[in-house]
C-alpha cells in the first residue's frame, strides 16, 4: 500500500540516557544539515542536508561487546551520520568501508530523499556471541514499510516482536489514508503510533540483550516508545522525528520534538514532559532531473495545527523553515 503524493515517510525515536546533553534540531549554517547535535560526542542521530537531500539516520546495535579496543581511535557513530548526509553515495560507501573497524555496532539508513524515487540503503555492523564482527549492506526496498530497531543482525534470525507490531500498525494506517492526506494528518497519525508503550500482546524477544539487567531490558520491549519509569528512570525515549516528503509540492516536512523536558530537579526524580512539535520545511532543488512516478507510503490521521510550533527564518538557497 502506497500513496502517489508521498514517496517517503520516516519516523525516528531516539532512546538514550536521559542525562546526555543534546541540542535542539535546527538548520546549521556551517554544514547545511537539519539536525539536533549530540553535545557529548558532537555527532547526530539523524540529518538531512538542506540543499542536496542527502539523508542519514542511525540507531545503535544493542550489544555489550566492543569492537574498538583503543577508544582514542574510534569514530563516533554520530559523526558517521554527518558524513553520510554531506557526501555522495560513492564517498559514503568508501567511508563505511575504510572506517568499519573503528565503529561500534550500528544500524544506519542513508541516501537521497529529495526526489520522487528516493534511494535509500541500509548498512549495519554487529558481533556474534564469540566476538566475531559482521558487516552488511542492502537497499531499502521501495513501496514497503521497513522497521529498523536495535536488533543484532548477527544473532537475531527474526525481527523483535515490537518491530513486527510497529510494521503492522503502520501498514494498517497506510491502507486507511484518504486520497489526498495532509502532511499534518500524516504527522499526527505517525506520532500516535510512535508514542505507544505497554501494548497488550507485545512480548520481549526470546534472546534479550544484556546491556541492562533483565528486568530493565524487558521494559524496553513494550512498544516503540520507552517512557520514564520509577524503576528505570535513567534511560528512555528522549526525542522523536517524523519526516514526510511530498512529491506534488516538492517539499520535505521535518517534524521534531523533545520527549525529555525536565520538570523537576532532574529527570531521575520525576517524569519528563514532551515539548510541542516543531516543523521545518525544506524545498527540493529546482533542477532535479525528471523521474518516474513512485507511489509512497501512506499513514492517516487527523491534524491539530495548534500542536505544532512554526518558525520562519531568513532565506537560504532552496531551503526554508516555517
Amino acid at each position: 500500500g502506497c500513496h502517489p503524493a508521498l514517496p517517503l515517510i520516516i519516523a525516528h525515536n531516539r532512546d538514550e540516557n536521559r542525562d546526555r546533553p543534546s541540542g535542539d534540531d535546527q538548520l546549521e549554517d556551517t554544514t547545511g544539515i537539519v539536525c539536533g547535535r549530540d553535545l557529548q560526542a558532537g555527532g547526530m542521530v539523524i540529518g538531512v542536508h538542506s540543499t542536496s537531500g542527502h539523508f542519514a539516520a542511525l540507531t545503535n546495535c544493542r550489544t555489550h561487546l566492543r569492537r574498538v579496543s583503543d577508544p582514542s581511535s574510534a569514530v563516533s557513530r554520530g559523526r558517521l551520520v554527518e558524513y553520510l548526509a554531506t557526501h555522495e553515495r560513492e564517498a559514503a560507501l568508501q567511508f563505511l568501508e575504510t572506517n568499519r573497524e573503528r565503529l561500534e555496532g550500528f544500524h544506519v539508513v542513508f541516501g537521497n530523499i529529495f526526489r520522487k524515487s528516493p534511494h535509500l540503503e541500509y548498512a549495519w555492523a554487529a558481533p556474534d556471541d564469540d566476538g566475531n564482527w559482521f558487516n552488511g549492506r542492502s537497499r531499502i526496498v521501495p513501496n514497503k514499510v521497513s522497521v529498523i530497531c536495535n536488533e543484532n543482525p548477527a544473532l537475531d534470525a527474526v525481527a523483535w516482536p515490537k518491530s513486527e507490531w510497529l510494521k503492522d500498525q503502520v501498514s494498517r494506517f497506510i491502507h486507511g489514508l484518504p486520497e489526498n492526506p495532509s502532511v499534518e494528518a500524516v504527522r499526527l497519525g505517525i506520532s500516535s503510533i510512535m508514542d505507544r508503550y505497554d501494548v497488550p500482546g507485545i512480548c520481549p524477544p526470546e534472546c534479550l540483550p544484556t546491556c541492562f539487567p533483565r528486568e530493565k531490558e524487558v521494559l524496553l520491549h513494550t512498544g516503540p516508545f520507552t517512557p520514564w519509569r520509577e524503576q528505570f528512570p535513567e534511560f528512555g525515549t528522549v526525542s522523536q522525528r517524523i519526516i514526510v516528503s511530498h512529491a506534488l509540492t516538492k517539499e520535505l516536512s521535518y517534524f521534531y520534538r523533545s520527549t525529555n523536558v525536565q520538570t523537576g530537579l532532574s529527570s531521575m526524580e520525576s517524569p519528563p514532559k514532551k515539548s510541542p512539535w516543531q516543523h521545518l520545511l525544506l524545498g527540493w532543488p529546482r533542477n532535479l532531473p525528471p523521474q518516474p512516478s513512485l507511489l509512497g507510503k501512506r499513514i492517516p490521521g487527523n491534524a491539530s495545527p495548534s500542536e505544532v510550533d512554526e518558525h520562519r527564518p531568513g532565506k537560504r538557497a532552496h531551503a526554508s523553515i516555517v
